[in-house]
C-alpha cells in the first residue's frame, strides 16, 4: 500500500556542492530521515530528455530517476515516525520553474536547503564527475563549447557546466515561493562543516548531536589512474548489479567514494578558463548577493 508519509524537507541543490557529504551527515541523525536513493529526481523527471543522448545518460534515467508518485512516497514509508524527512535532489533547484509548482502541489510547503558554491570552480568540478565516470570525453575548453549543442540535443543537466552556475533567480523563485528557505554556502561547509551543520540542524528544528562524520568527503572526482577499476566501481555492469545486494551500504560507499579518490589523479582548474567562467558570471553573482543580503564567498581570481 502507498504511504501517505510525504518528505517535509528538501536539498534542491545545486549539484556539485557538497550535497552527497551533507546528505551522508544527516542521515546518521537519529531524528532525521534521508531517502534511501539521494536523489530520487521525481519532482523533476518530466525535465528529462526521454531518448537520454549523453553518454551514460540511459542508465541514470532509467533505473535513478523515480516516475511514479507511489514510488516516490512510499521511499519514506520506513521513516519510523521521524518529523524530519527529506531527500536531495539536486536538479530541483536548476529546473525550478518546474520543479516549483511540483512540490507545492505534492508536498505544500516544506523546508527548502539551497547549498552554492563558487559557479566556475562548480563548473569544473561537474566536468570532473563526468570524466571520472567515463562519459566525458573532451577537455573542459571543449566541453564548453559543445555546451550548447549538448543543451540542444537534451543532454542531461550535469552536462550543463556552464549554465548549471547561473543561480539567482532560481534561487529567488524558492524564497518568493516558500517561507522556509535557507541558503548556505560550499566554502564555509568545507572549512568548518560542524558550525554549518549545526545552522542546517537548527534551521530543521533540531538540536546538535555529537558523533556525526563530519570529515568524510563524498562524490569527490577526479582522473582515475586505473581505468578498468573506475569502469568496475562506477559503470553498470552484471556483476557490480550481482554483488550490489549483498555488500552493505556503508562499504559500498567506501568502495565507490574513498578507493576512487586514492585512485585518481588531481585535475586542475586552469586560471584562464576561471577567469573566462567568472566573467560570465559577474551580472549573476551581483543579482544573487541583492537576493541574499550579502557577499559571495567567491573571489574573481584564483590565489597562486
Amino acid at each position: 500500500m502507498t504511504s501517505e508519509i510525504k518528505p517535509n524537507f528538501l536539498i534542491v541543490g545545486a549539484h556539485k556542492c557538497g550535497t552527497s557529504s551533507l546528505y551522508s551527515i544527516l542521515s546518521e541523525h537519529p531524528e532525521v530521515f534521508m531517502s534511501r536513493f539521494k536523489e530520487p529526481h521525481f519532482l523533476t523527471w518530466q525535465c528529462w530528455n526521454k531518448e537520454v543522448p549523453g553518454p551514460g545518460d540511459d542508465y541514470i534515467y532509467r533505473e535513478l530517476v523515480c516516475k511514479r508518485k507511489e514510488d516516490y512516497l512510499d521511499m519514506f514509508s520506513l521513516s519510523g515516525g521521524l518529523s524530519i524527512r527529506g531527500e536531495g535532489s539536486t536538479d530541483t533547484l536548476y529546473y525550478a520553474k518546474q520543479s516549483i509548482p511540483m512540490i507545492q502541489d505534492l508536498l505544500g510547503d516544506p523546508r527548502i536547503l539551497v547549498i552554492l558554491r563558487n559557479p566556475a570552480e562548480r563548473a569544473f568540478s561537474a566536468y570532473k564527475h563526468l570524466w571520472r565516470d567515463g562519459r566525458e570525453s573532451e577537455s573542459f575548453a571543449s566541453g564548453l563549447e559543445l555546451e550548447g549543442e549538448r543543451i540542444r540535443n537534451g543532454y542531461e543537466y550535469m552536462w550543463h557546466y556552464r549554465k548549471g552556475g547561473f543561480y539567482a533567480e532560481n534561487v529567488r523563485m524558492f524564497m518568493s515561493d516558500f517561507s522556509r528557505v535557507k541558503v548556505v554556502f560550499f566554502e564555509d561547509f568545507i572549512r568548518d562543516p560542524e558550525s554549518v551543520v549545526n545552522g542546517v540542524l537548527g534551521f530543521l528544528g533540531l538540536g546538535t548531536h555529537e558523533g556525526l562524520s563530519y570529515a568524510r568527503k563524498q562524490n569527490t572526482a577526479g582522473d582515475p589512474r586505473i581505468k578498468w577499476l573506475r569502469d568496475l566501481i562506477r559503470k553498470p555492469t552484471k556483476l557490480r548489479n550481482t554483488l550490489k545486494p549483498f555488500i552493505p551500504l556503508k562499504v559500498r560507499d567506501w568502495i565507490r567514494d574513498d578507493l576512487m579518490r586514492l585512485s585518481s589523479r588531481p585535475m586542475k582548474l586552469e586560471g584562464l578558463h576561471y577567469l573566462q567562467l567568472m566573467e560570465c558570471y559577474r551580472e549573476d553573482i551581483k543579482r544573487l548577493e541583492d537576493i541574499l543580503s550579502g557577499k559571495c564567498p567567491w573571489p574573481e581570481k584564483i590565489s597562486p
